[in-house]
């Protein structure tokens, strides 16, 4: 670092649309908990989205001497999302209350911002990596989704309905986090710190229904306010010690969480403290070879949706209803592994096992009159048993291949306790990225992910495979175009299969999610700074 000759500012943004055409069908089986009539039902849907994205970011850093530096870097997002939609639905019987037909025309929407900043302080002191970072960040988002749609009945006879539906999420999250790092006697390293995080989360319902527009009126059983803050403090220390061949990194986090919940007349606050810990292991067979052995323990918190206690109406036979009684799922990881790296080339095999608690999922209940609600539960267990392989590989001087590929049984906790107490299934799980640098100014890379089959609570997911592809040009130092291409081969489909009482459900999605984006990104104050080649295809699901 020196001081007035090292401030770069890098800013960039992008613009971008997407669009697809979305075909989803639905086969359900029910028996109504009341009267006991069964009947076959069927949904047909035809969306037609489009998606645009307008972002802009930047970044500066200025080093005050040769050991102080402070960085900060701004960004804004904007989305909105329109899907016309055509629906209907049909039931095998023509009598009693199972029997409804109905069309579905309309609109669904969604629009959104975020905001965010970050400023940070970093101090270097005399060792290797010895140093302290405090930094502190903040973003805001709001989301708004809409529903304008019209259920046009034939059957049975009676007005149609039109219902005006709104729901918004406000969330804000402020963090500082300071962390030291020294190097220590023997060899050793101290990595320790204190992370404080506030997070606010509010979402809104509205409804109303009519049989047009100019009738809907407001309904008190769709409108409803859920607020939840919660405040996490944290204390971390990680020590590692190489003694001869062998590595020893031993590292706890202690931590104390507190929800503080409202939703009109229902309040709720908690306060918890949970321990993470975390043990690796390594010993050097040679300079290339290593065998490792690792312990973890981590804590999942619920989402607002989960907690949610509201019964959100979406149509007379949809409903979702949150819990606010979820935990903290709590994880403990096992691993062996080995790997070999030779120059360019990284091999990793990596044996696990993974038990779960207080897992929280999805469940589907039949509410009778065809109607369904979608709640969340504490399932129990979930256990996890496999192995990992990642694959490295300098097929050339311009050609780089890796691979990921993941294979594991899988145990649930059974929700029904009128079957079997667990299910399980194997599941494999891959991606694989090829990188070609063209020219020292032009990069292209294809990416392929492919899921298999995975058990659910109370069905499974069948697998699916797909493609995206990227291109980078270079035309100076600072400024640069992408070009994304999304699922180019239109492979991206999603079927699901799900058994409860009185329901049992199969659904498909074709999504037709192909798109093409074009960005550019121009560093102002000096040449734009390397981050590592890989696209970002939208957190490796293709955007989906």
């Amino acid at each position: 670092m020196r001081p007035g000759t090292n401030s770069p500012c890098r800013a960039g943004g992008g613009v971008r649309h997407d669009f697809n055409d979305i075909h989803a069908d639905t086969v359900e089986q029910l028996v109504d908990p009341s009267s006991g009539q069964t009947a076959q039902t069927t949904s047909t849907g035809h969306y037609r989205a489009s998606f645009d994205t307008f972002d802009l970011h930047a970044a500066v850093d200025d080093d005050l001497d040769a050991k102080t530096r402070l960085s900060a870097n701004v960004g804004y997002f904007t989305f909105d999302a329109a899907q016309p939609l055509t629906a209907l639905y049909r039931s095998s019987v023509t009598t009693g209350v199972l029997a409804q037909d109905y069309d579905t025309t309309g609109d669904i929407g969604s629009n959104g911002t975020a905001a965010y900043g970050s400023a940070s302080y970093r101090r270097e002191f005399a060792g290797d990596d010895h140093n302290l970072v405090v930094n502190l960040s903040y973003s805001d988002f709001t989301n708004t989704n809409t529903n304008r749609e019209t259920l046009s009945y034939s059957l049975p006879v009676q007005p149609n309905l039109f219902q005006n539906l709104d729901s918004t999420t406000d969330s804000t999250s402020a963090e500082l986090k300071a962390e030291y790092k020294a190097p220590m006697p023997g060899q050793g390293r101290l990595d320790t710190g204190y992370d404080l995080e506030f997070d606010r989360n509010t979402l809104d319902h509205e409804g109303q229904l009519g049989v047009d527009p100019g009738s809907a009126s407001g309904q008190p059983g769709l409108s409803d306010r859920f607020r939840a803050d919660q405040i996490i403090n944290a204390l971390f220390v990680t020590y590692q010690q190489p003694i001869g061949r062998f590595d020893i990194q031993p590292g706890l986090r202690l931590e104390s969480w507190t929800l503080d919940t409202d939703q009109l007349l229902i309040d709720a606050k908690t306060t918890k403290a949970y321990l993470d810990a975390y043990l690796h292991l390594g010993y050097k067979l040679d300079d290339k070879t290593q065998l490792t052995l690792s312990y973890s323990r981590r804590v999942q918190r619920p989402s607002l949706d989960q907690l949610d206690p509201f019964r959100v109406y979406y149509s007379p036979l949809s409903f979702t209803q949150g819990d606010l009684s979820l935990k903290p799922s709590i994880t403990d990881s096992y691993e062996a592994g080995y790997e070999y790296t030779e120059k360019s080339n990284d091999y990793l095999l990596t044996l696990y096992y993974r038990d779960h608690h207080d897992v929280a999922t999805s469940l589907s209940e039949n509410l009778g009159g065809g109607a369904v609600l979608t709640t969340q539960a504490d399932i129990g267990e979930q256990r996890d048993a496999g192995g990992e392989a990642v694959v490295s590989q300098q097929l050339a001087k311009t050609l780089t291949l890796k691979l990921t590929g993941d294979l594991f049984w899988s145990q649930l906790s059974n929700p029904d306790p009128g079957l079997a107490a667990y299910r399980s299934g194997v599941v494999e799980q891959g991606h694989g990225t090829l990188n070609w640098d063209i020219t020292k100014n032009d990069f292209l890379q294809f990416g392929v992910y492919v899921n298999g089959r995975q058990i659910t609570a109370q069905g499974a997911t069948a697998g699916y495979t797909y493609l995206d592809i990227g291109y980078r040009h270079k035309f100076t130092d600072r400024l640069a175009m992408e070009v994304v291409v999304l699922d180019p081969t239109n492979s991206y489909r999603m079927n699901t299969t799900l058994n409860a009482p009185g329901l049992s459900q199969a659904s498909h999605i074709d999504y037709r999610l192909q798109a093409v984006s074009v960005g550019f990104t121009y560093a102002l104050g000096g040449a734009a700074k390397g981050g590592g080649k890989d696209f970002n295809f939208g957190g490796g699901h293709a955007g989906h």
